[in-house]
């Protein structure tokens, strides 16, 4: 099936050359590595918040944020440390460490020593300090049971924070919606399809003149990302691969599932329940049809 695809590549789809593209503001039909995309648009295609979610407020003013943003969403570190590959284009998707204007000069928050630390206990606390906004990739809880980080400067700067789609200037400044569309699936991804099926037991196969080896399919993304060759890839491997590749498009929980992963422990999670690879059915919708039987593991 990915052969199949992959053969009208030479006239229909192609890699495109700078990753970032794929996921900016102007993003669209004219990007030939779209296959199959929900378009957004800040006016009239409504529903796209990753900036509102994603971004700090302090970083507003560095990317003609025309809203404040929420400073809701993070990665945790041991996803985050997966962007390690030298000159990898798809290290520059995440804001992590001290933070800087356009023009170089820090990015300051103008607080309080407790409003900075909220466990500063010296009589001091409301003596004035200019805070350089700086995301630390480490999430300690202030309070485990409701994953709260703190409010404090340091609580709401935890967490490394993603810009692969790229905050809109022209976004809507009243609903806070931006215009990137969002890829469902994309040539880079029927490429990694037919890698992985080939270190699961399947046959490579020639695509015009060339053999298509796990290594030389997954080498084609990593060149656009400028990130070294791989030789003799694994599917752990192939996984990490994944990660690197496709962070916030969607992918990462169907991956770990199939790869068998899902049930380990990370970040914060360390339920191994095996029921909880799908969802609940809604209390609501059983109400609806009585015939539905809810899934195993829930009430």
């Amino acid at each position: 099936m990915a052969d199949s695809v992959l053969d009208r590549a030479k006239s229909i789809y192609s890699l495109d050359g700078d990753y970032m593209t794929l996921f900016a503001p102007e993003n669209g039909p004219q990007i030939k590595e779209t296959i199959f995309a929900v378009p957004y648009d800040p006016n009239v295609a409504e529903g796209n918040h990753f900036t509102r979610f994603g971004l700090h407020t302090a970083v507003q003013n560095k990317y003609s944020i025309p809203f404040r943003p929420s400073i809701a969403l993070s990665t945790i570190k041991e996803f985050w440390e997966k962007f390690n590959l030298t000159g990898d284009a798809r290290n520059n998707t995440w804001l992590a460490g001290k933070q800087y204007e356009n023009n170089g000069s820090p990015i300051i928050i103008k607080s309080t020593k407790k409003g900075v630390d909220a466990s500063y206990t010296g009589t001091d606390g409301t003596a004035a300090v200019d805070y350089q906004l700086d995301f630390t990739p480490e999430m300690p809880l202030v309070r485990a049971a409701t994953m709260d980080v703190g409010n404090d400067e340091l609580g709401k700067a935890k967490g490394v924070r993603s810009i692969k789609f790229y905050p809109d200037k022209n976004a809507n400044p009243n609903t806070r919606y931006q215009g990137n569309d969002m890829p469902v699936l994309r040539l880079a991804d029927v490429m990694m399809m037919k890698a992985e099926a080939i270190l699961r037991g399947a046959a490579p196969t020639t695509i015009g003149s060339e053999l298509q080896t796990a290594d030389v399919l997954v080498n084609k993304i990593r060149a656009r990302a400028k990130a070294p060759v791989v030789s003799g890839i694994t599917l752990d491997q192939l996984l990490d691969e994944r990660a690197r590749e496709f962070a916030w498009e969607g992918w990462r929980r169907n991956d770990l599932i199939r790869f068998g992963k899902f049930e380990n422990s990370w970040g914060f999670k360390t339920n191994a329940d095996v029921n909880k690879r799908i969802y609940p059915i809604p209390t609501s919708e059983r109400a609806l049809n009585p015939n539905l039987d809810q899934n195993l593991g829930y009430n």
